[in-house]
Parts: structure tokens; C-alpha cells; sequence
């Protein structure tokens, strides 16, 4: 009997002793982790991580990365948690702003509260981004702000393009395919079956693409208002731009040499489509392009061929996916025209040119940005008699159609011989 009893006693001290035991175990404290070391530093993206070094004596709920402008960031700033199972994990930084200094570091949650490892900083790369023309300036570029080069294609395949939007009379020449394109409005009276008569030819105006808005191409450049856009009248009833025989006609020299009159007929606004008409200057080789579609395109233009006699399919990618085009142009503003390389803003891109003392560090307001698409034209760079000098104090600020801001600093251009160019690019 004695023996039960001590046997007794014995079990209510183990289990007294074991419930003391676990309320010992059971006051876990916040976890303790590191952060990883940060690499693979781009202009946009970083990776980073953590090593739980202890859990504290609790499950851990949530664990991932803080990241900021400041230091000590904390768990209000962090990126979607790590769900790797183990203490080591790893975490892609992305969506970085180039040029600016981050501040990371991980943190670990469990019941009792959040553990952050120690605050390490790192500063993303400014992008330095090379455009590549072609000798002789052969290609025109298609940039995106934030993605790059979207395509590149043949700068001369084409003499005329006709504006995609339903709301828009544009038409455009391309006036530096090779020597040049030209265009003038016929003074005198036409039958597209009668004689044309060039007697005074090289006095009658030059039209010229606008510089500054893409809506007012060469076409347009004899608009005198709503209705008139040119080359055609707008109708009131049908909604579509219409030049009847007798209105508008024109002469264009194109870039081979040849001479040729052009009629444009009709935009169907609505089913984005047009009629036009061309033939050689004394009616030979005549053309009728009737009901010409556009429709489905994601494109500003369509590009047409008078030389070849066809439409260039797909020549400008979907108009969403760029901002910047780099091209050559005809410059108007000065008395005597001349061709020039450089940048146009898409439709709807705004800009603005500064020049500064420290490129570095700038300032600007919302209403200095221009949607002239030429602001950030040609003129960063000058000839010096064997290479071009870069304006080093000339900074553009660039803003998309989204809202996003980017500034954009010229470092370098290699003239017609390979048609390169280089700039830094960072989003603000």
C-alpha cells in the first residue's frame, strides 16, 4: 500500500512538473530573421530574401520582404509573402523605378508580432538604352518608354499614309524617302480625263506635314476649317470627307524622280476606308484604289506604295505599345526647309525640353508639358565638322498616355554611317 501511494505521488509531481514545463514553452517572443544579401540589380528589378534564424517558439504566419524610399521599412510596405516552405526563402524585387535608391528587409510573423532583419539599401541601374537606325538612316524605330524597342522598320517603302481614326482627315507624305517627296495643290481648274497643265509648276507652294501635330499632314495643310480639311469637305449627312472631281487635286514628286497627279475621293469615315485615284501626269498608268480597308487595324496609318501600287501591311505596330519614334522629317520652321533625324512623339505623348546646369537633379511642372510631337526633335545634337556633339545639358521629360513619367538624358549619336544613338532612361 505504501508502495501505490509513493508510485501515486511520483505521477502527480511528473504531471504537475509537465504542465509547468509546457507554460514555460508556451511564452513564444517575436521571430528573428536576416536579410539576404540583394543581387541581380537591373533598372527595374532586384532580388532579395531572408534567412528565420528562429521562430520564436510559434508557427510563422507571414514572411517576405519590406521595401521603400526610406530605411526600416516596415510590414505596411512589403511585397506579396513568401510561401516557400523552409527558413530560407528568396523574393523577386520587381516593378522598380530606375535610378532611385530602395531600402529592404525581411521580415518574419508569428501570434506575437513581426521580426524584421537588418535594413539594406541598393539603387537600381539607370537604363542606357542604344537605338540602331541603320546606315544612311535607313529604318525608322518604334520606342516604348517603359518596354523598349517595339519595331523597326524600312523608312522608304512607302510615299503617302492615310490616318486610321475615324475622327481623323490626316494624310501624310514621306518626305525624306530618299531625295525627297513633294507635294502641291493644282491651282487650275480639272477633269480627272483632261490635260494637266504644269506652267508655273515650280512656283506653286510646297505642302509640308506638320511638325507639330500629326493630324495636319501635307494633305491638310491647304485646310481653311470645319468642313474643309484639305483635300476633302466634310458631309453632314454621311459623316465621311468627300472631294468630288473638279475639288482638290495634286501633284506629287516622288522620291525616284517620277511626277504623279493623285485624287483622293472619299474617306468612309465610319468603315475607315478611302478611294483615291493617281496616274502619271499625262494619264498613263493610271490607278483606282476603291474602298481601300484600314478597319481592324491598331495602327496611327496605312501605308501606301504609289511607286509599287500597294498597301504596306502592318509597317506601324499597334499605336498603344509606343511613345517615341525615332525618323527623319522635313523641318518647316525655318525659311528654307531641310530634312533632320530625331524623335516624334506618338499621338497623345507629352514632352518637355529642359535645359539645365545638373542634369541630375530637375524641376518641372505639369503645365510645361507640350504635346508638340516634335518637342523633343533633333536639335540635342550638333555636327562639328567630323562628329556630333551631344548636349549634355539638354534633359527631356517625357510623359505616356498612362500617366507615367520618364526622363530621358541623349549621351550619344553616330551620324548616318551606322545610324546609332544613345540615351539614359529613367521612369520618375
Amino acid at each position: 500500500m505504501k508502495t501505490k501511494l509513493i508510485f501515486a505521488s511520483l505521477i502527480v509531481f511528473a504531471i504537475i512538473l509537465s504542465i509547468f514545463s509546457c507554460k514555460k514553452d508556451d511564452n513564444p517572443t517575436v521571430p528573428t530573421i536576416t536579410t539576404a544579401e540583394i543581387t541581380n540589380i537591373t533598372d527595374t528589378s532586384a532580388t532579395s530574401g531572408g534567412k528565420i534564424n528562429s521562430t520564436g517558439g510559434a508557427a510563422i504566419k507571414l514572411k517576405g520582404i519590406c521595401i521603400g524610399l526610406s530605411d526600416n521599412p516596415t510590414i505596411n510596405d512589403s511585397l506579396p509573402t513568401n510561401k516557400s516552405v523552409g527558413d530560407n526563402f528568396v523574393i523577386n524585387l520587381k516593378g522598380l523605378k530606375g535610378g532611385v535608391t530602395y531600402y529592404v528587409r525581411a521580415f518574419a510573423k508569428n501570434s506575437v508580432g513581426v521580426g524584421y532583419g537588418q535594413s539594406l539599401s541598393f539603387s537600381t541601374v539607370v537604363k542606357n538604352q542604344t537605338i540602331t537606325l541603320g546606315a544612311g538612316y535607313a529604318n525608322d524605330v518604334y520606342y516604348s518608354l517603359k518596354n523598349g524597342v517595339v519595331a523597326a522598320v524600312p523608312r522608304t517603302n512607302w510615299d503617302i499614309a492615310f490616318s486610321i481614326s475615324t475622327r481623323s482627315s490626316s494624310i501624310i507624305i514621306n518626305e525624306a524617302n530618299g531625295a525627297g517627296t513633294i507635294l502641291k495643290a493644282y491651282p487650275k481648274s480639272w477633269t480627272w480625263a483632261g490635260a494637266i497643265d504644269t506652267t508655273g509648276y515650280f512656283s506653286w507652294p510646297r505642302l509640308a506635314n506638320s511638325n507639330t501635330d500629326w493630324e495636319v499632314g501635307a494633305f491638310n495643310a491647304n485646310a481653311t476649317g470645319h468642313p474643309n480639311y484639305g483635300w476633302g469637305i466634310y458631309n453632314a449627312v454621311s459623316h465621311n470627307i468627300e472631294n468630288t472631281e473638279g475639288g482638290t487635286l495634286y501633284i506629287i514628286k516622288l522620291s525616284n524622280g517620277t511626277f504623279k497627279k493623285i485624287w483622293v475621293e472619299t474617306k468612309f469615315s465610319s468603315l475607315q476606308k478611302y478611294s483615291f485615284r493617281y496616274a502619271d501626269i499625262d494619264g498613263s498608268n493610271p490607278q483606282i484604289v476603291s474602298n481601300m480597308s484600314l478597319a481592324g487595324s491598331k495602327a496611327n496609318y496605312g501605308y501606301y506604295s504609289l511607286q509599287n501600287n500597294q498597301l504596306i501591311a502592318n509597317r506601324e505596330p499597334d499605336a498603344t505599345t509606343w511613345d517615341l519614334l525615332f525618323t527623319k522629317w522635313e523641318d518647316v520652321s525655318s525659311s528654307k526647309p531641310y530634312i533632320v533625324t530625331g524623335v516624334l512623339q506618338n499621338i497623345g505623348v507629352k514632352a518637355i525640353d529642359l535645359t539645365v546646369s545638373d542634369p541630375a537633379n530637375i524641376t518641372y511642372t505639369d503645365n510645361q508639358f507640350s504635346l508638340d510631337i516634335n518637342t523633343i526633335g533633333y536639335d540635342w545634337k550638333s555636327f562639328n565638322g567630323a562628329a556630333y556633339d551631344v548636349a549634355t545639358n539638354r534633359v527631356f521629360v517625357v510623359k505616356n498616355v498612362a500617366g507615367k513619367v520618364y526622363k530621358i538624358i541623349f549621351t550619344s549619336f553616330a551620324g548616318s554611317s551606322t545610324g546609332v544613338l544613345a540615351f539614359n532612361i529613367k521612369e520618375l
